[in-house]
């Protein structure tokens, strides 16, 4: 397979690289990933969910935990609310298709995040606020994963292709 043949896929966050693959197209028959997207988006959430669901340990290390002060402020307005997760929002629009949630699908591309204002601060932190960020790849797991998705997109298509030459 030349270089010719091949589709990158790189997911950025805040311009930092947590994927970097690249798929064979089996020739050009695949001009449009449009369709695989959805799953993608799909797994992405539920890699997010274990991200919240794990304090960010699955990503990698976990969060930092709350300065004293404000831990003391949080328990007191929203007892028993995990780090990240003060009225739900941000975990919400990240892991729930609708609402704040951004999913856009294109034909080479796709973008998703929240559209929930703070969550770049928490994705790569503040000058007082350490970063624990909700989307937090493992390269290998979740490249693995996603290669999988789209490999299979990719074979159906090619499939399609060879019955239709």
């Amino acid at each position: 397979m030349n270089r010719a043949d091949l589709v990158p896929f790189t997911l950025k966050v805040n311009g930092v690289k947590q994927l970097d693959l690249a798929l064979g197209l089996m020739g050009k028959a695949v001009k449009d990933l449009s369709p695989v997207w959805p799953e993608v988006d799909e797994y992405l959430r539920g890699a997010v969910g274990g991200q919240f669901g794990t304090i960010g340990r699955r990503g990698g290390s976990e969060w930092a935990k709350l300065s004293p002060k404000y831990k003391i402020w949080k328990d007191y307005f929203y007892p028993g609310r995990p780090i990240l997760v003060r009225t739900g929002d941000l975990k919400q629009s990240l892991v729930e298709f609708g609402g704040n949630h951004i999913f856009k699908a294109e034909r080479a591309s796709m973008t998703f995040g929240s559209r929930i204002p703070y969550a770049g601060y928490h994705q790569s932190g503040t000058r007082t606020m350490p970063a624990r960020p909700p989307i937090q790849m493992i390269q290998k797991k979740d490249g693995l994963a996603v290669a999988k998705i789209m490999q299979a997109y990719i074979s159906k298509v090619w499939r399609i292709h060879q019955r239709n030459i």
